[in-house]
């Protein structure tokens, strides 16, 4: 089931943090390295986090990181 984005995000140099819902509106952080969206997009790399949550790619703290390496 994919992650639900909502418009609240911030970021630092490196990476951007995404809030995110799962299906049943629990938040789940999505960070998303500032080179993975420079690289394939922003929407390839919500499309990747999802992915990730489904297969169960989580860090420890319950957030999802998006890499250029994922890709």
């Amino acid at each position: 089931m994919p992650l639900i984005f909502s418009d609240k995000q911030s970021g630092d140099v490196e990476n951007t943090s995404h809030e995110t819902e799962d299906q049943s509106g629990r938040r789940v952080t999505v960070k998303i390295s500032r080179e993975a969206i420079e690289d394939y997009g922003l929407d390839a790399c919500r499309d990747k986090a999802s992915d990730k949550f489904d297969a169960g790619d989580i860090e420890t703290g319950g957030w999802v990181q998006v890499r250029t390496t994922d890709f």
